[in-house]
């Protein structure tokens, strides 16, 4: 005869996991703790099948995503795209940023031509995002003595700049230092003078006798450049060599640091003619009279930046300027007395910024008037709380007078 064990009751199961497995009073007899054992041992086994389970499906899942990752790189809509439209997209991603020596790898023209082989050819290929170079040779304040001190960051711009560069084009090129004059000069010796042909814009932050040498080759060297920026960063002394003449090719001018800069450009051959486009509102301390002497020579200027702050700002008597081609001025002023010296039949866009407690429309409206232009934008500019500095009767015959 056969006998049969029967089964523990779900009760004693219970027992063993809910009520032994969560408390650390009771304890187990003999016989459950045997039990417990054997399923101890089943649940482990169980365990490790779902492990290993878990971990064939997360294989299959890393197969299947690294297969969806080729077909999507193989489909990428990109990859259709023409050479020419990559190579715009990535000058629009460069949003004209120059780039940096020392360098900046996070700059997008880096970035981009390390994506992919195709990638790095079309990047390499357009010279429109190597030809716009920013170099910074501007070293800490030196201790006094080290004036002879070497810039290792002009040996870095001598090695890097004529890896960057295209061979061929036009270049856009800033440079910026700090040296006494002997190693500045000896900068832009090294890194302007051998493309000076080719700079089609160029900004200059240096001290005034560093800028020296430049002012010699400015008129013969570089022959196709048509914007200018000039920053001094102290102001020239009376043996600063002035600018004899600009390049034929020259179109915009801008120029930035204390008034007496305006001496460099002193030279009755300087043909101002040529000039279309002036800034000189970062000027400080410049006279009226200063300024006059350049603009009555700007026959055909069109587009006129300054201020007439901290100086002697009040126009001449005799003074009288009439810029027959001018259609934009932006001015800041600590007075409206100068308004009356000016005829610009051609103006359209004015922009002022007054520092006077009244606004000086009615100084503003003579001059629109007598100048018979058509204006279109008139932008105002000035601390004024509401209702304060406006003049109701002179605000009206501003609008009369513009048509």
């Amino acid at each position: 005869m056969t006998t049969s064990t029967a089964a523990p009751p779900q009760t004693f199961y219970h027992k063993i996991e809910f009520e032994a497995g969560t408390s650390n009073s009771i304890i187990l007899s003999s016989l459950e703790t045997h039990i417990a054992k054997s399923l101890v041992i089943d649940a482990q086994y169980s365990l490790a099948v779902l492990d290993l389970q878990i971990a064939e499906l997360c294989e299959q899942r890393n197969r299947n995503a690294a297969r969806l990752e080729r077909l999507c790189v193989a489909v990428a809509p990109h990859k259709r795209l023409p050479s020419e439209i990559l190579s715009h997209i990535f000058l629009l991603s460069a949003d004209e940023q120059p780039l940096g020596i020392p360098l900046q790898m996070k700059a997008p023209q880096w970035v981009l031509r390390q994506v992919c082989s195709r990638w790095r050819h079309i990047a390499l290929d357009n010279r429109h995002l190597w030809n716009n170079i920013s170099i910074d040779l501007v070293m800490p304040t030196r201790p006094w003595g080290s004036e002879d001190v070497h810039n290792p960051k002009l040996a870095l711009s001598e090695s890097t700049l004529p890896m960057l560069i295209p061979a061929t084009g036009p270049l856009t090129l800033m440079l910026r230092g700090n040296d006494p004059a002997e190693q500045a000069q000896s900068a832009l010796h090294v890194l302007m003078e051998p493309y000076a042909e080719r700079i089609m814009s160029l900004h200059l932050s240096f001290s005034s006798h560093a800028l020296d040498q430049f002012f010699e080759m400015l008129p013969n060297k570089f022959t196709t450049l048509e914007s200018l920026n000039l920053e001094f960063i102290d102001p020239p002394s009376f043996s600063t060599t002035y600018v004899c003449s600009f390049p034929p090719s020259l179109r915009r001018l801008e120029v930035s640091g204390h008034s007496s800069i305006i001496w460099c450009f002193r030279s009755s051959e300087i043909n101002w003619a040529l000039v279309t486009a002036i800034d000189f509102s970062l000027i400080k301390e410049m006279t009226f009279f200063q300024i006059s002497e350049i603009l009555i020579c700007c026959a055909n200027l069109e587009t006129c930046g300054i201020a007439l702050i901290g100086g002697i700002v009040s126009a001449p008597p005799h003074v009288h300027l009439t810029l027959p081609r001018l259609r934009s001025l932006s001015i800041t002023l600590e007075t409206a007395s100068i308004f009356d010296s000016f005829t610009l039949p051609a103006l359209e866009h004015l922009d002022v910024s007054s520092k006077e407690k009244r606004f000086p429309f009615a100084e503003i409206t003579s001059m629109i008037s007598q100048s018979g232009c058509a204006l279109q934008t008139f932008v105002q500019r000035g601390k004024y709380k509401a209702g304060v500095g406006y003049d109701p009767v002179a605000l009206a015959s501003l609008f009369t007078a513009t048509p």
